[in-house]
């Protein structure tokens, strides 16, 4: 795989399916995403990981600097 910081040498990663839900706890009014992962480390950077492009297009984004809350809606 490449990552932002592979700099064009494919990297080794375990990967794993995890899903993910938006609109609090799983009910019929939620959005559940089943997406495969790659496992690599974050190691010295302050997130824990990414969404990209893939769950995001399915989503509005909202941010509220005032209170510097995030809102995710989706469709």
């Amino acid at each position: 795989m490449h990552d932002l910081n592979s700099k064009g040498v494919a990297q080794e990663f375990n990967a794993y399916d995890v899903s993910l839900v938006l609109g609090g706890p799983a009910t019929d009014n939620s959005r559940r995403f089943s997406i495969p992962i790659g496992g690599q480390s974050f190691d010295n950077q302050p997130f824990d990981g990414l969404l990209g492009r893939d769950v995001l297009n399915l989503c509005n984004l909202g941010w509220r600097g005032p209170g510097q809350t995030l809102r995710i809606d989706y469709e």
